[in-house]
């Protein structure tokens, strides 16, 4: 297959594997066409000033909050029509030994989503943070829910209700929250390629973009418009970290403890109450399965679900 013939896009009569020579001399091609992405950027000031310890004492006596959830899927190989969704916050006072774990769980039918109640949840562990004195919230994922999209209508509205109301209670309450995407895939910022990678040669260690709101369809349905960064905390690619509007006059500031609280955890390109957060929230697979003994045991012993057939 001649290179001059490859097109991406094109039907080609050869295998996947056969066209790789032709892709990779396209992409290879690719890179000699310059597609600077321009940006406004700028660099955490305080490593300079403070040295190796910078980002201990961005966080010493600041109250940091990672929300993360998990779901246990509906049990149909044991019978069960349930299913579950469980959310973990995890609160530490950095620097002072005081830390707090709290769960939140459902248990749901079959008529409901759950994807969506495991989301419901995590935005109402975080609602109920605000207003609180001097917190600073971190969500696992990302604001901007554009595969929503894709859904029926009603679950579409229930989405965008909770998103309007994190939105809406931390301008009430000045309660910052970020929405943290260690390896993000959207296109806001570039055309034909993912930001992140877009900026991978744009920004140096430490660098962020100035904030820039999002225009995507879905955004116009929120009643509080969500800004994004990107953020380089290592050679690979920049973090995505998203917030509300009314955060972006400290922007300089909250990026710095964003940075922090990554560089304090073990990757130290992920937020370390958001890692905690991760470890408890998660439903185990010997957890997903002795559940499943159990409800299997208590039906063979004289519980029968065909009051739901009845239900229907």
């Amino acid at each position: 297959m001649d290179f001059e013939d490859f097109e991406v896009g094109k039907v080609m009569d050869a295998k996947i594997f056969d066209s790789m020579p032709s892709f990779l001399e396209f992409i290879k091609g690719m890179e000699s066409f310059e597609h600077e992405i321009e940006v406004e950027k700028a660099g955490i000031a305080r490593i300079e000033l403070e040295g190796k310890d910078w980002y201990l004492n961005v966080l010493n006596g600041k109250r940091v909050t990672g929300v993360d959830g998990s779901q246990l899927r509906h049990l149909r190989e044991f019978g069960i029509p349930f299913g579950a969704v469980q959310v973990a916050r995890f609160s530490v006072v950095h620097g002072e030994r005081d830390y707090s774990l709290e769960f939140k769980s459902k248990w749901v039918g079959l008529e409901y989503d759950l994807d969506f109640e495991r989301f419901n949840l995590e935005m109402d562990a975080l609602i109920e943070e605000m207003g609180k004195r001097d917190r600073y919230l971190f969500y696992d994922g990302s604001f901007v829910l554009s595969f929503i999209s894709q859904l029926r209508r009603d679950l579409r509205g229930v989405y965008v209700d909770s998103i309007n109301r994190i939105l809406e209670r931390s301008e009430e309450t000045c309660t910052p929250v970020f929405g943290f995407v260690e390896r993000s895939y959207a296109r806001d910022i570039s055309d034909f390629i993912y930001d992140a990678l877009a900026l991978r040669d744009t920004l140096n260690l430490f660098e962020y973009t100035k904030p820039l709101p999002c225009k995507r369809e879905i955004t116009k349905e929120y009643r509080r418009k969500v800004y994004f960064s990107y953020l380089s905390l290592n050679k690979l690619f920049p973090v995505r970290v998203e917030f509300p509007k009314w955060m972006v006059d400290e922007i300089d500031r909250f990026i710095e403890l964003v940075a922090a609280e990554c560089m304090l955890g073990s990757t130290r390109n992920y937020p370390y109450v958001l890692e905690r957060a991760h470890k408890y929230a998660v439903v185990r697979e010997v957890e997903r399965e002795t559940i499943g003994r159990i409800f299997s045991k208590f039906s063979s012993v004289g519980t029968s679900f065909k009051w739901i057939s009845k239900k229907m």
